[in-house]
């Protein structure tokens, strides 16, 4: 879905993800798989300039003691990309 207003487009986006990890000299990451469904807003303000905001659940269990953002889902980023 995309919004077209004054201060730029805004688009409703979903995603799944996953990734595995692993280490050559050190034991391998327990999970070593993971996986993520999620839905995220993102703002195109101007030409080149992005900001996004996601949110996701994890589909693999990991033991998480912290307490941050990021640990709870969210994601944010601010992106530029100049034209040359």
């Amino acid at each position: 879905m995309i919004l077209h207003g004054k201060f730029g487009r805004t688009q409703i986006t979903s995603f799944v993800e996953g990734g595995t990890g692993w280490n050559n000299l050190l034991p391998d990451p327990d999970p070593a798989t993971l996986g993520g469904i999620g839905l995220g807003l993102r703002w195109l303000v101007a030409n080149g300039l992005t900001v996004r905001l996601d949110y996701g659940i994890p589909l693999v269990s990991v033991d998480n003691s912290g307490n941050s953002l990021q640990e709870q889902g969210f994601y944010f980023s601010v992106r530029y990309r100049k034209a040359f």
